[in-house]
């Protein structure tokens, strides 16, 4: 006899219950309720650019610290086209050294991102303010 009455008061609860349902508004329903239907993102291991491989395996020959890089920038490490050796050569013809380089590339690895003419014209930049290509680098 309790399971039927348990049945009864739980019917009662769910279908008894509408009126209160109703003085909710549509608008109150869904306020909290995310409208993105599409947002789901797939990964797919066979899809990531062979480049990439090549990346790693350069930044890992210049001793870059590749999870700090990661960290601060993962959006770089699926770029197309990177001027990590550029860059490298343009570090050291300011007079970095190969350990500099590699910290610089490991707080800021965006920089690999940037072409040549773009690394010259924020260098002069810099030089307006900073005397010296050493004190630069230090920076």
């Amino acid at each position: 006899m309790a399971p039927g009455n348990l049945w009864h008061m739980r019917n009662n609860f769910l279908f008894g219950s509408r009126c209160w349902m109703t003085r909710f508004s549509a608008e109150n329903i869904f306020k909290s309720v995310s409208f993105r239907l599409f947002g789901v993102k797939c990964h797919n291991t066979d899809s990531e650019p062979l480049k990439n491989e090549d990346l790693l395996k350069n930044l890992l020959t210049m001793g870059v610290d590749i999870d700090m890089a990661r960290k601060r920038q993962p959006g770089v490490f699926h770029r197309m086209i990177t001027n990590e050796q550029d860059l490298k050569m343009f570090l050291l013809s300011k007079g970095a050294s190969k350990e500099v380089i590699a910290s610089i590339i490991s707080r800021y690895p965006r920089a690999i991102t940037r072409t040549p003419e773009n690394l010259s014209k924020r260098w002069d930049l810099w030089r307006k303010i900073v005397t010296s290509d050493l004190e630069i680098v230090n920076i």
